[in-house]
């Protein structure tokens, strides 16, 4: 009788933290200095692998099996793209998590390992949103793992 394939999370780690006040723009204003590019440079290149969820982009900016050590390392991006938040925030975190048995690629982990991520991500950014001047900022449950296309690694 086989074992379930199972992750642990074995270390959650802020990399980095990005967070900016975004000057309110001025309607009446004759274009000069007024944006409304809030978000703007979060989509600016190819479709990166991650999730969409209400206010917030997550990203996944690399995903690797440390062999030596038996263990995923997994960098996820998350950044706030809610129009109505007066700030633009970006946290980078990482993850370690043991490589299940039987093993899988980081192809077949990456969303779980997302999954898994995902309190603790959304714990951060509430924490880091709360303590500014303005209203924390709390992404929604993920109540199922995301999937998404993944590109064929074929070589």
């Amino acid at each position: 009788m086989t074992e379930p394939r199972s992750f642990e999370l074995l270390e959650f780690v802020l990399l980095a933290c990005d967070f900016n006040i975004v000057a309110p723009s001025i309607e009446d204003d004759e274009g000069e200095g007024a944006t409304d590019d809030a978000g703007a440079g979060v989509d600016s290149g190819p479709p990166a692998t991650g999730i969409e969820v209400d206010g917030a982009r997550l990203n996944v900016l690399s995903i690797d099996i440390d062999e030596d050590a038996d263990e995923f390392v997994f960098v996820p991006e998350t950044t706030v793209t809610d129009p109505a938040a007066l700030y633009e925030l970006s946290v980078v975190t990482g993850s370690r998590f043991t490589v299940p048995e039987p093993s899988v690629t980081t192809t077949e982990a990456a969303s779980t390992l997302l999954f898994i991520s995902y309190p603790y991500v959304r714990e951060l950014v509430f924490s880091l949103t709360s303590r500014s001047p303005f209203s924390g900022f709390q992404l929604p449950p993920l109540t199922k793992r995301p999937f998404w296309e993944q590109p064929d690694a074929a070589g």
